[in-house]
């Protein structure tokens, strides 16, 4: 499931922001440069975040998106935002809610859309590093909030330091046997935010390494 969720999220970002472009490849740089030195020298700041969206009209595959769950987790101290967001078209369904593990009870408490991005600004400081493991979460971000900062993609992050495929995310921390500690979130947000701050914390502590090894090792 979490490989499909991987496969469709840049479609469904490019739904909630027509505006936005599609990924384009590009050539992977060096080990040495592959995880930016302001992540390295600052992990403190890193400030993961995930979301949730459902399609905006009944029955319309392929439509337009809503958003609706924002989370984002500093690995550092613990804090969480989270808002759910009340929708501007159609109803998640029962399906819907148990993909993402959430309920009635949790969309009882969902807030409109100015008061949630009100809220993200305030959360948000000026020198986080915002972070999440794919460009399709981060294009989500513009719904809350238009200037973001310089986002980081640890997908892209680790694809390029390490020259391999990752998979999804469920495959790439069970691969390197991760410990994921998720945080006080609803949902498959905690896991999946817990998921990607545990691939951060790998990248923080073997990218120097990677970058020390001679080329052709």
């Amino acid at each position: 499931l979490e490989s499909f969720d991987s496969m469709v999220t840049d479609q469904q970002a490019y739904m909630l922001d027509p505006a936005s472009q599609p990924r384009r490849q590009r050539r992977r740089p060096r080990a040495a440069r592959a995880v930016p030195s302001r992540l390295l020298e600052n992990p403190e700041r890193l400030l993961i975040v995930y979301g949730e969206t459902a399609p905006l009209h009944a029955g319309q595959r392929g439509g337009p998106r809503q958003l609706l769950s924002w989370t984002a987790l500093r690995p550092a101290t613990g804090e969480t935002f989270e808002r759910l967001l009340q929708p501007a078209g159609c109803a998640p369904s029962a399906n819907q809610l148990s993909c993402f593990e959430l309920g009635d009870q949790d969309l009882a408490r969902a807030v409109p859309q100015r008061e949630a991005a009100a809220a993200w600004r305030a959360f948000r400081r000026e020198d986080d590093l915002v972070a999440a493991w794919n460009s399709g979460r981060l294009r989500m971000l513009r719904s809350l909030d238009a200037d973001p900062g310089t986002p980081l993609l640890l997908k892209a992050l680790w694809c390029n330091l390490t020259h391999t495929r990752s998979g999804s995310l469920d495959e790439l921390v069970t691969s390197l046997a991760l410990d994921v500690q998720r945080p006080a979130v609803a949902g498959r947000a905690a896991l999946r935010l817990g998921q990607a701050a545990a691939v951060a914390r790998h990248l923080v502590r073997v990218a120097p390494r990677v970058a020390r090894l001679p080329a052709g090792e």
